[in-house]
Parts: structure tokens; C-alpha cells; sequence
């Protein structure tokens, strides 16, 4: 039997301990054998594996299509999570840029609405605190200006 299954497999797959690709039945198998017992005086034990090559190659393809969508999906949330990132941070500073255009045209009661407690909502309290303080200025100057002279008034400013 030794010889028989030695002489159906080359002799280097016998030396160097390689694989061998055969065909069996309509499939292709990776043949390994390994020397059990090298020492024993009983004679010697070979452990044969053999493995069908298209069934590995049917659950590699299997793997590849699984990574690929896995890959896929985690491109697609990371493009999510960016929309509603960029969106959270655009979305006050849009505002903040809305304040800044209704101050400038006069209305100091304006403000900006403020949701977060970062730093683009300390920007935000900071820009309402302004406004606030640019409001109450004014006042101050108009009742100045009424009871005062407008330059002394501009000096008590």
C-alpha cells in the first residue's frame, strides 16, 4: 500500500513535504501528507489531508464579495456621519453669519439661536452677549443725546 500510494504522487511531494494538485471525481484537491512516526521501527505512518481546491476558491469568492460590501457599507456611513457632522457645524455658523448681516443693516435685537455647548455655541452666546451690549449702547446714546450735548454725550460714551 506504501508503495502504491508513494508511486501515485510525485517524489518531491514526498521530500520536500509539498503539496500536490490532483484531480478526482470532477474536482481538483491539494493533496499534503505528513510523516507521523519517522523513528518507529513498526514502520512508517504517513497522515494524508486532502482538500478540495474549488471549494476554497467558491469561499474566497464568498470572502471577497463579503468584504467588498462590508467596505461598501463603511464608506457609506462614514459619508453619512460626514453630511450630518458638517451639517451640525454649518448649520450655527450660517446663522451666526445671518446675525452678523441683520446687525450690520441696524437690528440689534437680533440673535442667534444657540444648541450646542461647544465652541461653536460659546461663539454664539458670544455673539448674542454683543449684540446685547450694542443694543443697550444705543440707548444709551439716544437718551444722551436727548439731555446732552451730542459731543459731550459721544465723550460719556
Amino acid at each position: 500500500l506504501e508503495t502504491a500510494v508513494k508511486g501515485a504522487l510525485p517524489a518531491r511531494f514526498w521530500q520536500e513535504e509539498e503539496g500536490v494538485m490532483i484531480s478526482a471525481g470532477g474536482q481538483r484537491f491539494l493533496v499534503i501528507a505528513r510523516d507521523l512516526n519517522p523513528e518507529s521501527p513498526l514502520g512508517k505512518g504517513y497522515q494524508l489531508s486532502m482538500f478540495p481546491v474549488d471549494r476554497f476558491h467558491v469561499a474566497v469568492g464568498r470572502l471577497r464579495k463579503t468584504t467588498m460590501l462590508i467596505g461598501l457599507a463603511a464608506v457609506l456611513l462614514a459619508v453619512v456621519m460626514a453630511l450630518l457632522l458638517s451639517k451640525h457645524i454649518s448649520s450655527p455658523i450660517a446663522a451666526l453669519v445671518a446675525g452678523t448681516k441683520r446687525v450690520r443693516e441696524g437690528d440689534l435685537k437680533s440673535s442667534v439661536p444657540v444648541t450646542s455647548n461647544d465652541e461653536i455655541g460659546t461663539l454664539g452666546r458670544a455673539f448674542n452677549d454683543m449684540t446685547k451690549d450694542l443694543a443697550l449702547k444705543e440707548s444709551y446714546r439716544e437718551v444722551l443725546g436727548k439731555v446732552s450735548d451730542p459731543t459731550v454725550a459721544q465723550q460719556l460714551m
